[in-house]
């Protein structure tokens, strides 16, 4: 006869028991084979290290050092700098996101407030809409002797053309009533406006003009961005024919 003085393993055990056990009863070997499980699990999760942990293990090194050949304290007052270094990047990093995200915040709050205005838009492309006026800036560095403004539909066709008169240098407004040149109203869409300048000199140039067009609505092709700079620089304004500007380029709100 053979006495065991420990419990019995589950090798030890009649197959015919072992695979017959009460539901919720395990053999040694699955206990310890699910514990092991767990353990490793645990430490998977803990692998960063926090404040809490690097005091820990700095009071335990103090703690256990060798009384006879004590470490150097310029090696604690090394780990403490590397320790207050690695504390005040990952503060900074914190402040940082919740800078931009306040920055993000005040650019929509900014945009949404410009819905329904008209913004200065680079170009001549220009809406027509319930046959409202269509303002227009046009940069004249030199002036002009006579200046002549040109509009055409979305085909091409000239619908209206206006002749100034002398210009000084400098930026001068210039407006399009919606009509054509017999006084017909022009239906809503999409125009393009365009100049001609005659210089002192006589010369004929092409100034260049921006329009001003109204908000429809505002958005952001970049949120969600895991990059928090990409996601609070994309606001765009959304204009009317499927204009687009950024906010940033904003130069003029009427």
């Amino acid at each position: 006869m053979t006495i065991s003085s420990g419990p019995p393993t589950s090798s030890s055990l009649p197959a015919s028991l072992s695979s017959s056990l009460p539901n919720g009863i395990q053999t040694l070997a699955q206990y310890q084979a699910a514990q092991s499980a767990t353990q490793v699990s645990t430490s998977s999760a803990q692998t960063a290290m926090g404040e809490n942990d690097f005091l820990t293990l700095f009071t335990t090194q103090l703690k256990n050092q060798d009384p006879s050949q004590p470490e150097d304290n310029s090696t604690f007052v090394s780990q403490l700098a590397q320790f207050s270094q690695l504390t005040a990047t990952t503060n900074m990093e914190s402040s940082m996101n919740s800078l931009v995200s306040s920055l993000q915040n005040n650019q929509m709050s900014s945009g949404t407030s410009l819905i329904g205005r008209q913004v200065l838009v680079p170009g001549g492309s220009a809406a027509l809409v319930s046959g409202q006026p269509v303002n227009t800036t046009v940069n004249l560095p030199n002036g002009a002797q006579t200046i002549t403004m040109t509009v055409t539909d979305s085909s091409g066709n000239i619908v209206n053309t206006q002749t100034f008169g002398s210009q000084l240098a400098g930026n001068m407004t210039a407006t399009w009533n919606g009509l054509s040149s017999s006084g017909t109203q022009e239906p809503d869409g999409m125009y393009n406006i365009s100049f001609t300048a005659v210089d002192s000199k006589g010369n004929s140039t092409n100034p260049s003009l921006s329009t001003f067009a109204t908000v429809l609505s505002v958005s952001n092709p970049n949120a969600g961005s895991a990059t928090a700079a990409s996601a609070g620089s994309g606001w765009m304004l959304n204009l009317p024919g499927g204009q687009t500007m950024s906010l940033a380029n904003v130069t003029a709100v009427q």
